[in-house]
């Protein structure tokens, strides 16, 4: 549930303490000295932090506080490690898949797996659905280097991220639990920066409402026609792909 923002909380069990940031970051609370570690960091959008797209698709679908599903076989097979943090965990979507999914992944029995979120709605549903060990209320800090600078130091073994392929800028909006003002997108990342920090990345879904070749076959009404086409070429033509999902292997 949501962390006491004023305290620096120790759990023994866990093993790990938080702390109101002294730099006032939004009036986050921020991972002090002693970070929440986890082999596996998946990190899923602008819900930890307002400066941090997240992957949606464009248009029809928007404020669902959740990720959509062609990203499901491309993130559970990356899964490693015993435990998961799942940052701007949502409606618990990763925690619930990686749950029931996870011999996908090789395991023998589901990593335990903890999460936070921004948005206070979302940090209730969450902890009532079983699937996370511990979840907690938190946003992050503003610049997109500086997140993932805190996720490389949070993460024993892989980082996995998802984003939309081309600049997706809105404010917040609606979701099933009320008006979530971090479902805001402020800012874009797009493959080469996260290939500067040595990450890999595999291109997700159709569309990319941005690309000219996607926007000149619906134009001519041919899209739809070679849909299921162009979904089999996007590692070679990975500008028309509406998402991707990054990850890198560092050692914790």
């Amino acid at each position: 549930m949501g962390r006491d923002p004023g305290a620096t909380l120790e759990y023994a069990t866990a093993g790990f303490r938080w702390h109101r940031d002294p730099r006032g970051l939004g009036g986050a609370i921020f991972p002090g000295p002693k970070y929440l570690k986890a082999d596996l960091i998946l990190e899923q959008g602008s819900r930890a932090a307002s400066a941090v797209v997240r992957c949606m698709a464009p248009v029809r679908i928007r404020f669902m506080s959740s990720s959509p599903t062609f990203l499901d076989p491309i993130v559970i097979p990356l899964i490693v490690g015993e435990t998961v943090l799942d940052v701007a965990c949502g409606y618990g979507r990763w925690g619930n898949l990686i749950t029931t999914n996870f011999w996908e992944a090789g395991f023998q029995r589901p990593p335990l797996i903890d999460g936070f979120d921004a948005f206070a709605a979302n940090v209730e549903h969450c902890a009532a659905n079983g699937a996370y060990r511990n979840v907690w209320q938190q946003t992050m800090p503003t610049l997109v280097e500086g997140v993932v600078d805190i996720l490389e130091q949070a993460a024993n073994k892989r980082i996995i991220l998802s984003t939309p392929n081309f600049p997706y800028f809105r404010d917040g909006g609606e979701t099933m639990l009320g008006y979530n003002e971090y479902e805001a997108h402020k800012s874009y990342v797009d493959r080469k920066r996260l290939k500067r920090r040595g990450y890999r990345t595999i291109p997700a879904g159709l569309p990319n409402p941005r690309s000219v070749t996607i926007r000149a076959l619906r134009r001519l009404g041919l899209y739809h026609r070679l849909e299921r086409p162009l979904s089999g070429l996007l590692d070679l033509l990975p500008n028309l792909a509406n998402s991707y999902v990054a990850y890198k292997d560092v050692d914790g």
